[in-house]
């Protein structure tokens, strides 16, 4: 058991590539704080894609899954007073298309890893955003990742009377015990993941800690013109080479300005998720449960 576990959820599209960077580069200190900290990249490759799959075909037992646990973060990990799980994939996919709706497997997710991670603190980290904002960067993602489809088939297939961060918040809630915490984050670029890492570094009483963070430029999304390119060849271009390709020209020749707002929404659509952004918000500070702490 450790004394202190910090889980980092994401959400996917939240700067979560940045808050790791800034792990990845004070992980000597944690380490030799006591504090385990598995890189993303290795951990959701060996560990959180395996976990994913046994979650959803309800296959999963902790038993089974601790040996696989600290094969993966390293035997050395089961001395340390401490860990930090950042990896938005723990909470779920982030394809609307498949899911339809956001994180509809998140409650299972969380108390799955409720059994698998045991320590005396347990706090629960989890940044959300603007569901109009987040739906175009997922759809963006899928073009990377995925199948890539039309705007049009995208929204066809979303829920839109249940996609809501509220939802996902009350899963989680449902799904830790008493003794944890919460943390809930509105995202509003970089600076969020700044106030995330010194909040981890209060947890863990990390005064030594290099609060300088990764000088990376954040991804603004695509103009009004580059959405129009990837949604016209998204159904067309097949070749994941061409793909990536016409992603990174799009990138680098059609990024959004900091006025510039998402187009690939009809208006109403738009507006409508803007207000159920705000409903939300409001909805989860008005939760009463100790166990949550909302930090915005």
């Amino acid at each position: 058991m450790y004394n202190k576990a910090v889980i980092h959820l994401g959400a996917h599209k939240t700067g979560t590539t940045h808050l790791q960077l800034a792990l990845e580069k004070n992980r000597e200190l944690l380490t030799s704080k006591g504090i385990t900290y598995p890189t993303r990249s290795t951990f959701s490759a060996q560990f959180t894609i395996r976990f994913r799959t046994a979650v959803r075909l309800n296959a999963f037992d902790s038993k089974t899954f601790l040996p696989f646990f600290h094969d993966v973060i390293g035997s050395k990990s089961t001395c340390s007073s401490g860990i930090i799980l950042s990896d938005e994939e723990l909470l779920g996919s982030p394809d609307l298309a498949a899911t339809k709706t956001l994180y509809p497997r998140a409650n299972a997710h969380v108390s799955s890893l409720s059994e698998l991670i045991s320590a005396e603190q347990r706090l629960w980290i989890l940044t959300i955003r603007s569901i109009a904002d987040f739906i175009a960067s997922t759809y963006i993602q899928r073009f990377k990742v995925w199948r890539p489809i039309s705007v049009e088939e995208y929204l066809s297939r979303l829920d839109i009377h249940n996609i809501s961060w509220l939802k996902v918040v009350q899963g989680i809630l449902a799904s830790i015990p008493s003794g944890d915490v919460l943390e809930v984050f509105n995202y509003s670029g970089l600076e969020t993941n700044n106030t995330i890492f010194d909040r981890l570094a209060m947890h863990f009483e990390l005064l030594d800690v290099d609060r300088e963070m990764p000088s990376t430029t954040p991804n603004q999304g695509y103009s009004s013109t580059g959405l129009k390119i990837i949604s016209g060849l998204a159904p067309i271009v097949s070749d994941n080479g061409q793909r990536m390709a016409i992603r990174r020209f799009v990138e680098k020749e059609f990024s959004r300005s900091p006025n510039d707002s998402f187009n690939l929404l009809p208006e109403k659509l738009k507006d409508r998720f803007q207000a159920a952004t705000v409903a939300d918000i409001k909805q989860i500070k008005a939760i009463s449960d100790p166990r949550l702490r909302v930090c915005f």
